[in-house]
């Protein structure tokens, strides 16, 4: 997982989420692709963010 501060970055065409955390909060105009992961919640198993890299 890559932290980044808003506005930090010039070109940001190459940024694609890998998954998506507390979607069950997120607001109703927010589109979600379907090929990428989702989670109302923080998953209880973290194991499936390990190795993902930005």
């Amino acid at each position: 997982m890559i932290s980044q501060k808003p506005g930090t970055m010039d070109e940001t065409a190459w940024v694609r989420p890998e998954f998506h955390v507390y979607t069950r909060s997120a607001q109703r105009w927010i589109v979600i692709p379907k090929e990428t992961a989702a989670f109302e919640t923080m998953p209880a198993d973290l194991s499936i963010f390990a190795g993902k890299k930005g």
